[in-house]
């Protein structure tokens, strides 16, 4: 059994809960581009609450930076930057933010691919972005090697189908590294499932999901992280955007309950299954009534919990397919996405020692849109966590 690992994203020290241990995820633009920004994301590190931290590439920021048409440069020579028409960031800074921040995990740099509808259009924005984020890849790790070795580094994931992946891992080897990290955006559950399990066939140990916590999508990573990786991670700040409109995170599915509605009184009922201090301290009712500053910070301490409480049952039951689904079906009444996580997961099972061009004769829902099955799975260079 692996480990499977939350990580709050877009923390600042008065946002951090306070009546929980969590795991915090940094990224190189937000936490490390000032000096004063370092000496803040140090103090949350040193928290005895915080048990482990991850640094974050900023790939996302690259994403929005392009979206509102800034200049995008990656020159190591000078410093890391973003103003409102520019942003400047390469290998050379993350590595640089690592070795200050002295995370558990780093990402390495990556050029994200849009969301886009058509085929044809994913085709020329992976090839537009393959260059750069094979270059960033090497540059990445052969830093990493040279100046913060025992930093376990993921290689980050920019592709839409398994078929991509494919061509980007083809130009890692020799390469050394732990593990890959992949955004989940532009991907449906079962996609996500293949993807795993391809780069499970590759020999690595560790997978991070960036940017989500689905119910259903930790329920995947509670099993993958059972019975296929040392470690699967993921990381989102639906616990802090939740409780700033004033929504709390159910605690059975994490299914967003506005308690901005007249209804509340009907969703007492939900506290008696949460574990949480803020749920046997404070009506929900009395939440609604609070002043914002007050309901928001209650509500970020209980959607944190909630998540983090989820994860844990999840991963404890997630030891086998049918207390798996005997679990998600007690937690959730939508009956098909959970047959067909079950279903693919049960396919991937049976075909966990086969090579992956068996899913071409016994197709997972999913597959065909995510190009699985069209290319085989080889053996690239990877090393053990320490």
């Amino acid at each position: 059994m692996g480990d499977l690992l939350y990580y709050l994203a877009a923390v600042r020290r008065n946002t951090l809960p306070t009546v929980v241990n969590c795991n915090v995820l940094f990224n190189v633009i937000e936490n490390a581009r000032t000096t004063a920004r370092i000496k803040k994301a140090k103090e949350i590190s040193d928290l005895p609450t915080v048990d482990q931290t991850m640094l974050d590439s900023s790939g996302f920021s690259i994403l929005t930076a392009e979206g509102s048409n800034k200049r995008i440069t990656s020159d190591p020579t000078r410093p890391l930057y973003i103003s409102k028409t520019e942003m400047n960031v390469a290998p050379l800074h993350v590595v640089q933010a690592a070795c200050e921040l002295q995370p558990n995990v780093m990402v390495s740099l990556d050029y994200p691919v849009r969301k886009l509808q058509t085929q044809r259009e994913q085709g020329v924005e992976f090839k537009k972005k393959l260059s750069h984020n094979i270059k960033w890849a090497i540059e990445t790790s052969k830093l990493r090697d040279r100046h913060c070795p025992h930093i376990p580094l993921l290689l980050a994931v920019q592709a839409y189908t398994v078929g991509d992946f494919m061509t980007f891992q083809s130009s890692l080897r020799d390469l050394k590294f732990e593990g890959f990290s992949m955004p989940v955006r532009n991907l449906n559950l079962q996609e996500i499932a293949l993807f795993l399990y391809t780069f499970y066939r590759t020999g690595v140990k560790r997978a991070h999901l960036l940017g989500t916590s689905k119910f259903l999508i930790i329920a995947l990573a509670s099993y993958f992280s059972n019975h296929y990786f040392r470690c699967v991670s993921f990381d989102s700040q639906s616990w802090r955007l939740a409780a700033e409109h004033g929504e709390y995170l159910n605690p059975l599915n994490l299914r967003r309950e506005s308690l901005r509605a007249e209804d509340v009184q009907n969703k007492e009922h939900l506290r008696r299954h949460c574990r949480c201090p803020v749920c046997r301290e404070h009506s929900l009712k009395r939440i609604k009534d609070y002043p914002f500053v007050k309901r928001t910070a209650l509500l970020r301490d209980h959607n944190a919990i909630a998540i983090q409480n989820l994860t844990d049952d999840l991963h404890q039951n997630a030891i086998t397919l049918s207390t798996l689904e005997t679990f998600l079906r007690s937690r959730n009444s939508q009956i098909k996405p959970i047959d067909e996580l079950i279903r693919c997961l049960s396919l991937i099972d049976l075909h966990k020692n086969k090579d992956v061009n068996a899913f071409e004769t016994h197709p997972v829902p999913g597959a065909e849109r995510a190009g699985f099955g069209t290319e085989g799975s080889e053996k690239i260079t990877q090393i053990s966590d320490p």
